[in-house]
C-alpha cells in the first residue's frame, strides 16, 4: 500500500476534492440538509423565512412556521410506508407547497426526485407518494410533533436531478451543502437578503439550489411564477437584492425594458447562468433594466455556480469586464470548487488560449445515476469535463478569471 493516500485516490475521489482534500474530509458547517434545517429554527426561529405574492398582497411564513409544515409533511411520508434513503418524486411548484415538501424530505432523509415536464421522470425503486388533491388539506391532519429517526451523512444521497437528455444526476447531501456555502460567502449574503427564484418549475434545479442557499444564509426566499409582473412586484415589494433568472426569463424583461424598468428595486442583481447569455446581452440589461448580471459557470453536475464573477464591481469596471464581444467573464472558482482550462490531452493551457473549462471540488456530483461508463468519462483525469470551450488569465496563484468563448 502507497504510504500517500492520495495516491489510492480514483478519478472521480480527485472530481470531488479540492486541492487534494476529499469531499468526506470537507468542512461543512452541517453534517446533513436536515441539521442545516433544524440549526437555523434554533437560530431565527420567528424570522420570516418565505414570502411570496397572494394576488396583490405580500404574505410570508416564518422558519418555525415551515418546520411544523416540515414535520407534518414527514409523518404523512411514514403514513404512506416512506423509509429513509427512498426515492421520491417530488412535483414541484414555485410555492409555499414545495418548500414544506422539500422540509419534509430533509427531516426523514428521503432522497428527492424532482419531475419536470408533462410526463414525471421515473428511475426504479422511486416512490410517489403525493396525490394531485390539495397537499396542505392532505397533510393537516398530521400531527406535528415529529419523532427524529436516523440521520443522513454528507456522503449519502439528496436529491436526483434529470437533465434534458434524461441524464439523472444524483447529489450527495455535502455537494449542496458546499454549494449553498460558496454561494452564500461569495454574493456575502446576509439574514436581511432577499432572493426572488421565479425560474420555471421545468428547471427545478435553479429552484432548489436558490432555496438552500438561502437556508444557509438565514435569508428571505420568495419563490414566484416565471411571469414578468410577478417577479418585478415581488422584488419591489420586499426590496430584493438578487433574483435568480435565466437567459428566456432576460430577454422577455428587456423586450419591455420601458415597462418593467420602474419596478425593479436599487441595488437588485440578477443571477444567470452563462448558457445563452453574450457579452452584448449583460451590457444591455445594465443599460435598459438598471441591473447587473453576476453570472458564472453553472449545472448541475457541479450542484450550482461552480464560478462566480466579483459582486463589487462599480458599472465603469463591470463593462470594462464584458469589453470582449468574444468572450463572456464567468469570475473565478468559489470556495470548494476549482477550475481549469485543459487541452485535448487531459493537459493545463496557457493563458488565453482556449481549450476545455473543468472543474473539480466538494460540488462536483457523485454520479450519473445508472450510468457508470458517462460517469467515468465526465470525471476523466479527475476533473469534471464540462464540454464548454473557454480560457484563463492568471492574476496571480490565488486569482485565475475564466471565459467562455461566446
Amino acid at each position: 500500500m502507497s504510504l500517500n493516500w492520495q495516491d489510492e485516490m480514483s478519478d472521480a475521489d480527485w472530481a470531488r476534492s479540492i486541492h487534494g482534500l476529499p469531499s468526506e474530509e470537507s468542512m461543512v458547517l452541517y453534517p446533513s440538509a436536515r441539521s442545516l434545517l433544524e440549526s437555523k429554527i434554533l437560530m431565527h426561529e420567528d424570522k420570516s423565512f418565505i414570502k411570496w405574492l397572494d394576488g396583490d398582497e405580500i404574505r410570508s411564513e416564518s422558519y418555525s412556521q415551515l418546520h411544523a409544515l416540515g414535520k407534518q409533511t414527514a409523518n404523512f411520508l411514514r403514513s404512506k410506508g416512506i423509509k429513509f434513503s427512498h426515492r421520491v418524486m417530488l412535483n414541484p411548484r414555485n410555492d409555499l407547497e414545495t418548500v414544506a415538501k422539500q422540509m419534509g424530505l430533509w427531516l426523514e432523509g428521503v432522497v428527492a426526485l424532482p419531475t419536470t415536464g408533462e410526463k414525471p421522470q421515473t428511475i426504479p425503486d422511486s416512490f410517489d407518494p403525493f396525490p394531485d388533491e390539495d397537499f396542505f388539506e392532505l397533510i393537516s391532519q398530521q400531527s406535528t410533533d415529529y419523532e427524529l429517526r436516523q440521520k443522513a451523512k454528507l456522503s449519502d444521497d439528496m436529491i436526483i436531478f434529470f437533465e434534458q437528455n434524461d441524464e439523472a444526476i444524483a447529489l450527495s447531501h455535502n455537494n449542496v451543502l458546499s454549494s449553498a456555502l460558496s454561494n452564500s460567502l461569495h454574493l456575502e449574503m446576509s439574514e436581511e437578503d432577499v432572493i426572488v427564484c421565479p425560474i420555471s418549475m421545468g428547471e427545478s434545479f435553479g429552484f432548489i439550489a436558490g432555496l438552500v442557499t438561502a437556508t444557509y444564509a438565514g435569508a428571505v426566499f420568495a419563490p414566484c411564477e416565471p411571469e414578468p409582473k410577478e417577479m418585478c412586484k415581488l422584488a419591489a415589494e420586499t426590496n430584493a437584492k438578487w433574483m435568480l433568472v435565466n437567459n428566456s426569463l432576460l430577454k422577455i424583461l428587456l423586450e419591455n425594458a420601458r415597462e418593467y424598468r420602474p419596478l425593479l428595486p436599487n441595488g437588485l442583481q440578477f443571477l444567470a447562468p452563462a448558457d445563452g447569455l453574450s457579452s452584448e446581452m449583460v451590457l444591455n440589461v445594465l443599460d435598459n433594466l438598471g441591473c447587473q448580471i453576476i453570472t458564472g459557470y453553472f449545472s448541475t453536475e457541479c450542484s450550482s455556480f461552480a464560478t462566480l464573477i466579483p459582486i463589487d464591481l462599480d458599472d465603469t469596471e463591470y463593462k470594462s469586464l464584458f469589453s470582449d464581444s468574444t468572450a463572456l467573464p464567468i469570475g473565478g472558482g468559489l470556495q470548494t470548487t476549482e477550475a481549469d482550462i485543459h487541452d485535448n490531452n487531459g493537459s493545463p493551457v496557457q493563458d488565453r488560449e482556449f481549450g476545455e473549462l473543468v472543474i473539480r471540488g466538494h460540488t462536483v456530483m457523485q454520479r450519473y445515476v445508472g450510468n457508470e461508463s458517462g460517469t467515468d468519462e465526465a470525471f476523466k483525469n479527475g476533473w469534471l469535463h464540462t464540454g464548454r470551450e473557454g480560457y484563463k488569465i492568471t492574476i496571480d496563484e490565488n486569482n485565475v478569471k475564466f471565459f467562455l468563448r461566446n
